[in-house]
Parts: C-alpha cells; structure tokens; sequence
C-alpha cells in the first residue's frame, strides 16, 4: 500500500493581504532604523510571526523497512510568508515534530535529527518568499512491526511554529514477507497405517520480498501453526518435527506463487485429525494466518468411517 504525493495551494486572497500587511508592518520596522530597534526589539518576534507562513509542496509516500533499517526521506514547503528562511539565523526554520512529541526518538527512529523533536532544517542557506524549502532526513523502523506516524509541522524556534497542513512521515515496520492461500488439495481419507499421496498447498506471495529456497532467512516453509507438535508423529519426510515442507520454487516473486508438497501417515486409532498450517520464516516472522489446515480422516481396518464429530477441529484427533 502507498500513500500518493499530494499538492496543496497556497492561501486564499484574504491570507496573502493579511501577509502583505505583516510585510509592510516588518518593513517599517526595519525603516524605523537602528535608533529604535533596542525599543522596538520585544515586538519583534511578534512581527516575525506575522510574516512567516508555509504551504505544503509534496508529502512524503509510505516508507516500508525492516525492523533496524534507516531510509532517507525528504518533504518539502514553499515559504508562503514575506520573510526569507535563512538557515543558521534567527530565521531558521526547522521541521519539527509536532507538539514538541519526542516518542519516535525514543522508538529508535531518530537518525542524526537535529534534537529529538526537531528533525531538520533546511538544505537551502536561503528560502525567499515564494521559494521552496527542502528537509531531508533519516528514520530507522523499530524493532515492533506495525504502521508509525510522525506528524511534522514547521517551525522557528522562539517565535512560532508554522500552518498545521496535517502532514505525516509514514513508517511501516515490516519484514516484507506476507502471503494468501489460492488452493489446497481435498482433505485425505486414509485407513489405519495408510500414507497419503502428495497433499499441496499453493500460497501467494503477496509481500516485497522474494522468497529464495535454500537462503536463511528468506526461504519460506509451511509449519504447524504455534509450531504445536502434537501431530508430528503423522509426518512422512517432513523437514522436520514442526515444518511440513519448504516451497518447491527456487524463487517466489511477489505476486508469484509458491508450491508445497508433504504427505502424512495415518495413526492407528481411526479419527479426524486437524493439520493447522502457517507459512513461516524461520528466525524472521510467521506469515499470516490463512486458515490453512488438513483434516485427516482415519478409517478403522475394515474400512468403515470412525464415528467422529464433524465440527471438532482441535489439534488432537476426535476419537471414536
């Protein structure tokens, strides 16, 4: 999912006569001359404010990392004020967190910010009015997945933080590995003893990442969900106690799909056995829980179906 770049404009007519305005009331003060600039000086913040406006040019799209992994990312305003944004003055305006929130500095997210609620300043020495200002910067995804939002606001510090146009850094803590089921074989009914024929799970790559066989970390395997062993005695050539098979695809594309393969014996107490599966990378993360399972009918010796309840689907057979 990604967020699209958007453009706002700038302000109706009545704003920009009211910054027309701000702009005379700077420029007197300025005319004044130096005389009466120790008197006018505890009005000049107030003056300042008046004359420093912004407008959103472009909003950052969603920023997708692993959990540690930094990106760069840049926004950018256009000065819609009548005074110059001039880096390394009292007119520095910097791109602040909003309400001075310093929570995503102590997530982790923080990389080379100026503080921990002021991320950037300007790469231009001088925005004019007019012009646009460039903040570029990094942020590093934390260590608990899930979708972050910073709200950024402009600001110049000791005299006023800028238009609030609502803009976000959006950051997805995230491994990249996510997938959907597309088929499975017809649930087997086995005799006491029995081994199935190759019962295949076929699951979408839906993720960012390929799936590579053979590479740690990135081959995706078809487990018992929870890793809950208590019917691995029913495997047959499966990888190992709490894995069923690993995909048959060297590599999965996204969008791609992946193969798996695996059969099952049957026990010897007739019953309904419920295969709860989930798609795994092992040390990394499960994928999602998809519903996957194999209902194992077992019948007695004889042939006949065991009295069992249709609707049991624990992780232990139903037994009759």
């Amino acid at each position: 999912m990604a967020y699209p770049t958007q453009t706002l404009d700038a302000h109706d007519g009545g704003s920009k006569i009211l910054r027309f305005i701000a702009g005379l009331f700077v420029v007197t003060l300025v005319v004044a001359g130096s005389a009466t600039a120790v008197m006018l000086s505890p009005l000049s913040n107030n003056a300042r404010a008046l004359a420093l406006h912004s407008s959103v040019v472009d909003r950052p799209s969603l920023v997708t990392l692993t959990p540690g992994a930094a990106a760069s990312v840049t926004v950018r305003f256009r000065n819609a004020g009548v005074m110059s944004w001039e880096r390394g003055s009292a007119s520095q305006v910097d791109l602040g967190v909003k309400n001075d929130s310093i929570e995503f500095a102590k997530a982790g997210m923080a990389v080379g910010w100026l503080t921990d609620n002021r991320i950037a300043t300007t790469a231009e020495a001088i925005v004019p009015p007019g012009g646009v200002g460039t903040f570029t910067f990094s942020v590093r995804a934390p260590a608990a997945l899930g979708i972050y939002r910073i709200p950024v606001r402009l600001v110049v510090d000791d005299v006023t933080w800028l238009e609030d146009q609502d803009v976000f850094v959006v950051l997805a803590s995230d491994f990249g590995f996510h997938s959907e089921l597309i088929d499975q074989s017809r649930h087997p009914t086995l005799r006491a003893g029995e081994t199935s024929a190759p019962i295949t799970v076929k699951l979408r790559n839906t993720g960012t990442r390929s799936w590579v066989r053979g590479t740690a970390g990135e081959q995706v395997n078809l487990g018992l969900a929870g890793d809950n062993r208590t019917l691995s005695a029913l495997g047959v050539g499966w990888p190992s106690a709490d894995r069923v098979a690993i995909q048959s695809e060297a590599r999965v594309a996204p969008g791609d799909a992946a193969t798996f393969t695996f059969r099952v014996r049957a026990p010897s107490t007739p019953g309904t056995y419920a295969l709860r599966l989930r798609p795994v990378v092992d040390g990394v993360t499960w994928l999602e829980e998809a519903g996957v399972m194999s209902l194992i009918t077992v019948t007695s010796l004889a042939g006949q179906p065991a009295q069992t309840q249709a609707t049991s689907f624990a992780l232990s057979a139903s037994i009759a």
